[in-house]
Formats: structure tokens, C-alpha cells, sequence
């Protein structure tokens, strides 16, 4: 008989998983069967789940995003124990201290490809234009050594997707279906995070990361200008991989006076990319494939 756990792990459930809030649902489950100290459950949780990123390498980043909220929720759990010491908490705090470290060994051991190889890609902080007025496509990515280009279409080449000009919609831009538009999204997060991670070692300063992060929007591309589908991307990587609370630097929303919109957003990217910097990201699931 399969393995099964409540959570759905059906191909169509996880590959929509491709923001935040959704991903909310997988960990909301994780932390059930955490404080219920299931082992057996998160054991075949974590098992279909690399399999599942096994067969769709573009993935990846949602084992990254898990591995952190096992440190999130480790760091909670260790609070709780530290304002009550009941033998209770202390069994809970010795069980996701275990389950955290063997998470990592299970991915460690049964990743089947190299993640850096396929999905790696390089940002060029070098400014490609002599404009007076900068734009976020004046800076271009790589992957490899190969063609510099802007962030949206690097995806799209590498995702080996295609796309449409559509009339009559604020965008114009359409990919062919969902599942391609799932596969952009997955891949330029994990993409993204790799690219940060890797650009983040030339020890930029907080301008320098906040342009970087510029040229991952939806204007990059002019067709996809509108469509949200990168903000959306860079919203990911600070709420599930980097546990930034991303909401709370919204100069809009916000009464603190030293917050400051960058270009025509309203969130203060040169302080997200204070937190960025200010992170041991080099630590950051480093999954050994």
C-alpha cells in the first residue's frame, strides 16, 4: 500500500504552488505534524516531496523555503520552551532540533541533480546604458557566460517557454497555458535565489542589491509590464526563503518615516536589501548534491 499523508501532494496541488500564501498551507501542516510530533507523516511528507522536485528540478526552491521554516519554527518552539520548561515542550524542542537537522540529510542524500548547474544564473551590475534616465532594463542577467539579457527573458529562454502578445489587456502578455506559467514562476524563484545568493558574495552595498532586485520586475520585459508575475517572485523569496516580513517595509502602509520608496514601488527595497546583506545567506540550506 502507498505511503500517504493528509496533505496534498498531488502533481497539479504542488506545481500551483507557486506563491507565498500557498506554500502557507504545506508549512501550516508541517507545524501540525511537528506539534503533534508525527515522524512517520513528515517522514513520507518529505520523501514525496523530493521526489516531486526530482522529476520538476525548477522546484527546487520549495525545499529551500521548508529547510527555513524548520529554523523558524525551531527558533519558536525554543521561545516556548524557554517560558515554560514543562517536560512536554522540552520532548517537542529535542523533536524539531532532530527532525531540522535530518530534513537536511534526507535532502542531501536523495537530491538527483545539482541545482547551481541547471538554474544559477549572474547578474551584471555594470549599468548597459548611457541614458540620463535609468531604466531596470539598463541592467542584464546571465546564465552561464552565455548572452546577457534582462531577467524575465533569461527565464523564458532558459524555461524554454512561449509567450503571446494579447490585445485588449493591460499586460499584452500571455503565456500559451497555466502549467507554463506555473513552470516561469518556479523557475525564476529558484533562479533568483541562486542569483542573489551568488551576487550577494561580491558583497554589494544596499543600492547595489536594491538594483539588482529592480531588474527582476515586470518591467524589465515591456510586454509583461502590469501583470504582477515578478513582484510577485522577488514577495516569495523575502516571506518563504528569506523570512523577511516583507509587509512591514511598505512605505504606504507604514507610519515610519524612514521608509522610502524605491523608483515607482512603494516598498523600501534599499532596507530589504539591508536585510538581505545583513543574513548569513551562504548558510542558508546548503544542501550538499
Amino acid at each position: 500500500m502507498e505511503k500517504t499523508t493528509k496533505f496534498d501532494l498531488s502533481f497539479d496541488n504542488l506545481y500551483g504552488t507557486t506563491e507565498y500564501y500557498q506554500i502557507e498551507k504545506l508549512t501550516d501542516n508541517i507545524e501540525e505534524l511537528v506539534r503533534s510530533k508525527n515522524l512517520e507523516e513528515l517522514t513520507i511528507l518529505t520523501e514525496k516531496l523530493i521526489s516531486f522536485v526530482n522529476e520538476n528540478h525548477e522546484c527546487f526552491w520549495m525545499l529551500v523555503s521548508i529547510d527555513q521554516y524548520l529554523g523558524e519554527l525551531y527558533n519558536i518552539i525554543e521561545l516556548e520552551t524557554e517560558e515554560n520548561e514543562d517536560e512536554e515542550n522540552k520532548e517537542l524542542f529535542s523533536f524539531i532540533g532532530n527532525l531540522k537537522n535530518g530534513y537536511s540529510d534526507i535532502i542531501s542524500d536523495k537530491m538527483e541533480f545539482n541545482p547551481e548547474e541547471e538554474f544559477l544564473v549572474y547578474f551584471n551590475p555594470e549599468r548597459n546604458s548611457t541614458e540620463l534616465w535609468r531604466s531596470n532594463k539598463d541592467w542584464l542577467w546571465s546564465k552561464g557566460g552565455g548572452e546577457e539579457m534582462t531577467f524575465p527573458e533569461l527565464i523564458i529562454k532558459e524555461a524554454g517557454l512561449k509567450w503571446t502578445k494579447t490585445d485588449g489587456q493591460t499586460s499584452g502578455f500571455s503565456f500559451e497555458n497555466e502549467s507554463d506559467n506555473n513552470k516561469y514562476k518556479h523557475w525564476a524563484i529558484t533562479s533568483l535565489w541562486l542569483g542573489i545568493r551568488e551576487y550577494a558574495s561580491d558583497f554589494p552595498d544596499d543600492e547595489e542589491m536594491a538594483i539588482c532586485l529592480w531588474t527582476v520586475f515586470d518591467d524589465a520585459l515591456d510586454e509583461m509590464k502590469g501583470t504582477g508575475i515578478n513582484f510577485g517572485i522577488v514577495e516569495t523569496l523575502f516571506k518563504k526563503i528569506l523570512y523577511v516580513d516583507f509587509d512591514s517595509f511598505n512605505s504606504d502602509d507604514s507610519d515610519d518615516e524612514d521608509l522610502n520608496p524605491y523608483d515607482s514601488y512603494a516598498h523600501d527595497f534599499k532596507k530589504l536589501s539591508q536585510e538581505i546583506l545583513d543574513k548569513d545567506i551562504f548558510d542558508i540550506s546548503s544542501f550538499k548534491y
